[in-house]
């Protein structure tokens, strides 16, 4: 099930985050004092290889995937 955090009806087993690489880099070093950081480098692609690892392993960071970027450049543009 993919929603909202707030909206979810059961306790998730993975969290996503998006957002500018200053604030992820924040979470990554709270990850990191809280002990729950993983070993794992941060994946530059496949992106959906990032949900396994973090099941296996922990927070884990992603750069997204060309697609990831393809698709919201496109819908960027399309907004504007």
């Amino acid at each position: 099930m993919y929603a909202p955090l707030g909206d979810t009806p059961l306790d998730p087993d993975v969290v996503m985050f998006c957002g500018l690489a200053a604030r992820v880099m924040l979470l990554q070093e709270a990850a990191i004092g809280a002990g729950v950081a993983s070993s794992v480098a941060t994946f530059g692609r496949p992106t959906c290889m990032a949900v396994p690892a973090s099941l296996a392993s922990g927070v884990v960071m992603s750069t997204g995937c060309v697609g990831n970027r393809v698709y919201e450049a496109r819908r960027l543009q399309l907004s504007l």
